[in-house]
């Protein structure tokens, strides 16, 4: 008999939020977790974005091979869902309700698998989703063996504090006192469950920017609401955009002054905080995650530092459970041998940007390794080359390529490497065009596009 799974993704959780003492966030459940469970404290998301990374760990492949410029899960004919599903599993799940996830949604076996994640009506833990996903996680309807898949969506933008946890006491951020809010409800979801007989995975998609001071780009932009209502008035209808473009641009000058003021005396790090909630980054902040093993397999508990990637997850989940072998060639590497304290081969974490709409300068593609992060714009390698000494330089404040043209070279040669070595798949689904419309209006209402 299979042991039952249990994925739980917190949308947006930042690695440094659930292990360090440098934590202002109260996170009880999620510690115990860790203590009990194989934690990786330097796990690495394949990329900036919900949907891009989704796909690198369901697929465990990088993303320039499901697509970069997806907009929807896109799932291989032989991906590792489908292995779960044909080895005997029963999929339930509880998801936010996007069109981008539908090829995940339509696996779920359980009625209504999804939830509002959109303002002004999202569903969070603290208002009824909590108690959906506890009565799933309890339902005498759900078959075994069973994997469950978890979608929280509560750190995600705009961020709405609930009113229990948003005091000082509970974080010296509006992020950090969210995540305190979460903590809870993984208890109670982990209350629901026999851990000896249940794996139990704990990770992320991404992180997020955490805004210096709480004063993020938008604090620094007066609103100057008078002047464009005055504008409407005076002007006719025709002419209101245009009427309205040379405020628009006195507030983007005056925001810009004051932020160069504001962050005069920054590190880079620093300075990165403030830009805008969907800013495409390949920095440590974005794709550092939580990764935790707890429950069956996990016989001992241990902290394990060595870099490891997203794509490693369903490797070392069907190690565990001892699915059948995958039939096709992956990016990933079972993660088994670092459980055991044997030799492990470090193996370098690509890396892409979620794109805009178009292509765009801002589009980066790079290479992680647990001593370097090399990133560049993504169709050019000889422009906006970034590289950085994580050893000596966690914060990534200091760009060190001008400097260091053969580690440069060799980062470039590994990525080459990857591409050059990964075998072309077979992708189950196409994206229809209404499916293509709906995707770009649900993405509106998030912040991405």
């Amino acid at each position: 008999m299979y042991p039952n799974i249990v994925f739980i993704l917190i949308d947006g959780l930042r690695s440094d939020r659930c292990y360090g003492n440098d934590r202002s966030c109260k996170t009880p459940n999620i510690d115990s977790l860790i203590k009990n469970g194989i934690y990786f404290d330097q796990a690495i998301s394949s990329a900036d974005g919900t949907f891009l990374s989704i796909n690198s760990i369901f697929n465990s492949l990088f993303p320039f091979v499901t697509g970069v410029r997806a907009k929807k899960i896109v799932l291989t004919k032989d991906s590792y869902l489908d292995i779960i599903k044909n080895t005997g599993y029963h999929i339930y799940g509880i998801i936010p309700k996007f069109t981008s996830l539908n090829p995940i949604i339509k696996l779920c076996e359980n009625e209504n698998p999804t939830f509002a994640p959109e303002p002004p009506n999202a569903e969070y833990l603290s208002d009824g989703l909590g108690k959906k996903i506890i009565d799933l996680l309890k339902s005498k309807k759900t078959q075994e063996p069973w994997f469950i898949l978890i979608h929280i969506n509560d750190l995600h933008w705009p961020l709405t504090v609930p009113e229990k946890t948003n005091s000082d006491r509970y974080g010296n951020t509006n992020y950090d006192r969210s995540v305190s809010a979460i903590d809870p409800w993984i208890g109670k979801f982990l209350d629901q469950i026999d851990l000896n007989k249940t794996l139990v995975i704990l990770t992320s998609d991404h992180g997020n920017l955490i805004p210096v001071d709480e004063k993020g780009i938008d604090v620094f932009e007066p609103e100057f609401q008078r002047e464009l209502n005055l504008g409407k008035k005076l002007l006719p209808k025709f002419s209101h955009n245009i009427g309205k473009k040379p405020i628009i641009s006195l507030k983007k000058f005056v925001r810009d002054v004051r932020l160069n003021k504001a962050n005069r005396n920054l590190t880079s790090y620093e300075k990165r905080s403030r830009l805008p909630y969907f800013t495409m980054s390949l920095y440590d902040e974005i794709i550092k995650i939580p990764l935790v093993f707890a429950g069956y397999g996990v016989k001992t508990p241990q902290l394990i530092s060595k870099m490891v990637r997203a794509v490693d997850i369903f490797p070392t989940i069907s190690n565990i459970v001892k699915l059948p072998k995958m039939i096709m060639s992956v990016h990933g590497k079972s993660l088994i041998p670092l459980f055991e304290n044997k030799e492990y081969v470090e193996y370098g974490a690509y890396l892409h940007t979620i794109p805009y709409e178009k292509p765009s300068e801002s589009d980066k593609v790079g290479l992680r390794t647990s001593k370097f992060k090399y990133f560049r714009h993504s169709r050019d390698s000889t422009k906006d080359i970034h590289l950085f000494d994580l050893e000596n330089d966690p914060f990534e404040n200091n760009n060190i390529a001008q400097n260091n043209p053969s580690i440069v070279n060799d980062m470039e040669k590994k990525i080459s490497d990857i591409i050059n070595n990964t075998t072309p798949v077979e992708i189950k689904e196409e994206v229809s065009e209404e499916d293509t419309k709906r995707i770009e209006k649900e993405l509106k209402k998030m912040g991405y596009l």
